[in-house]
């Protein structure tokens, strides 16, 4: 506010002055709705919107803040306001010109006659996003016919409810998206049921079933089959003790025998021979036995490289949206500054006509300091590119000097727009603390980012039902350690939680939710990928804390 009365001050604004000055009232919109103050965010984007019309800024400027409005408005379900912003305003005809916000724009009229009960309107604007999104950002595919298939079947429109739900699936397949694979299962098997065709809602409810629970009970069924091999070993192993006791007494019976006579020797000699037939059938059921417990070894291998993978997998569901978001930033940054100089471009030819050289000079360094912005921005959205290739690749298992300050920035803010883009209705503070004189130390990126997320994004699931969520990540320097903190207020855990957090499968998050294999997967890259350790600290109904040390 004092940038702005000072701005508002000055009698001739330049190009630059405005810039800044729009800038100003924005982020000032942005602070009221941050304090969900909804009548001075209302005004001051009102400011802002004056400010575009009256100085003719560029429509990227102008679009803007009545897409805020719109917001605004849909928070404060006043969704007769929000439509009457959309129809009369003509600064959202850029929506049309750009497919990056058509599908958008069209999903946010959808939302809004749904929830209005316009449901022929929202229908309508459904199936334009779904159009206008395969030609922009085809990897939201999954959620957004997933989600148009839930409105069809809200509406007793069965046949088309299956049909988009059926693209859902097939689209989350290809994609990746487990989440969307799932809730498509779960959602296949209740409208067939409802269609009266059982055979597909049973082949649809087994394959949700299989999704959720199949890999966990035959981990656990290959566990109990291996304990009963190892008990069928140990009866083997007490067998073979009873033969060798029989061995020994057979020999002292040999020796009493050659004292005894020939008549002995026949007794201890067929003695033998039924006790030999004895021993080769023991000696085969011990092969067979052997043979059984490495192939109960080989599957149990194969269950848990496919338990890893899916764990792999759903982490990488989690960053898409997240990913999305942070690469929108710096992409919309290298537009505006690229349509800016532009502008400044022309006016700094006209001040050139006219002799105006230290005008133009002027006008030359803003274009300089915006191409940098630009410059910056760009080597931003490629940094972001390049971590989620890293991400989703398989691990090298190569350890290379890793940024742990960096590494923790970009998973904190990734695991927040992860969460936010799959549920717009979450908010939760966040803070990182980091000790500037940090080295840099030797660690597998991808795997030590797979912790950092897991463990940030369990810390967000705690606080998702306190007043005021804070989640808060610190790292810090001992003499030989590096020590990052994961630490929040939610709901905390009892001491019997504690005591299994890290075990494989255990889980707090209802069914669905969760594999209970990430904080087991964690504690391995931990203390047995990178020699360090993994602990908590937790108060129920206080918070939680989650301590990783590293050895410099």
């Amino acid at each position: 506010q004092n940038a702005i009365e000072s701005l508002n001050k000055k009698k001739n604004l330049t190009y630059r002055d405005l810039h800044w000055l729009f800038f100003s009232q924005w982020n000032t919109t942005i602070g009221y709705l941050t304090l969900r103050d909804f009548k001075n965010s209302r005004e001051s984007v009102n400011k802002v919107i004056e400010l575009a019309k009256k100085y003719r800024l560029p429509s990227t400027y102008q679009h803007a803040p009545v897409t805020q409005l719109i917001n605004i408005c849909i928070i404060e379900n006043k969704y007769s306001d929000a439509i009457n912003l959309i129809n009369n305003n003509k600064y959202l005809d850029f929506f049309y010109k750009s497919h990056d916000y058509e599908h958008n724009f069209y999903l946010i009229k959808a939302q809004i006659f749904k929830n209005t009960n316009q449901i022929d309107s929202a229908d309508f604007y459904y199936q334009k996003s779904l159009a206008t999104l395969s030609k922009s950002v085809p990897v939201w595919l999954p959620a957004r016919h997933l989600e148009y298939g839930q409105f069809l079947m809200e509406r007793g429109r069965k046949g088309d409810a299956i049909f988009q739900l059926e693209k859902a699936k097939a689209k989350s397949e290809e994609y990746k998206s487990l989440s969307v694979l799932v809730a498509s299962y779960k959602n296949l098997d209740k409208v067939y049921y409802q269609s009266g065709n059982l055979i597909k809602a049973y082949q649809n409810n087994k394959l949700y079933q299989q999704y959720n629970d199949s890999l966990s009970h035959e981990y656990k069924d290959k566990e109990l089959a291996l304990l009963d091999v190892q008990n069928e070993q140990k009866k083997e192993e007490k067998v073979q003790q009873e033969e060798r006791t029989k061995m020994e007494f057979l020999n002292k019976m040999q020796i009493y025998g050659l004292l005894t006579g020939v008549v002995i020797l026949i007794i201890i000699a067929g003695f033998l021979f039924y006790n030999n037939s004895q021993k080769q059938k023991t000696n085969s059921l011990l092969i067979q036995q052997k043979n059984k417990i490495e192939d109960t070894l080989t599957q149990l291998k194969s269950t848990q490289a496919q338990l890893i993978q899916s764990e792999k997998l759903a982490s990488l569901g989690e960053l898409t949206a997240g990913i999305a978001h942070e690469i929108q930033n710096p992409l919309n940054f290298v537009n505006n500054f690229s349509e800016v100089n532009t502008e400044l471009i022309d006016e700094m030819q006209q001040e050139m006509d006219k002799g105006n050289l230290a005008e133009a000079k002027e006008i030359s360094n803003d274009i300089k300091e915006n191409e940098q912005k630009i410059n910056h921005h760009g080597k931003r959205a490629g940094d972001i590119v390049k971590g989620m290739l890293q991400h989703s690749s398989s691990a090298s298992g190569k350890k290379e000097p890793t940024d742990i300050n960096k590494l923790a920035d970009e998973y904190l803010r990734l695991s927040y727009h992860g969460l936010r883009g799959k549920d717009n209705s979450f908010n939760a503070d966040f803070e990182l603390i980091i000790d500037k004189n940090l080295p840099n130390i030797n660690v597998i990126p991808q795997d030590m980012g797979r912790v950092l997320l897991n463990l940030i994004n369990n810390a967000f699931w705690a606080v998702r039902t306190v007043e005021k969520p804070l989640v808060v990540v610190k790292t810090e320097q001992t003499e030989n350690q590096i020590i990052i903190s994961i630490k929040d207020n939610g709901i905390g855990m009892t001491e019997a939680t504690k005591a299994k957090i890290f075990q494989p499968f255990f889980t707090t998050k209802p069914t669905g939710q969760g594999t209970g294999l990430g904080l087991s997967l964690a504690y391995d890259i931990v203390t047995k990928g990178h020699g360090g350790t993994l602990d908590v600290e937790s108060t129920e109904g206080v918070g939680s804390i989650f301590i990783l040390k590293l050895k410099v």
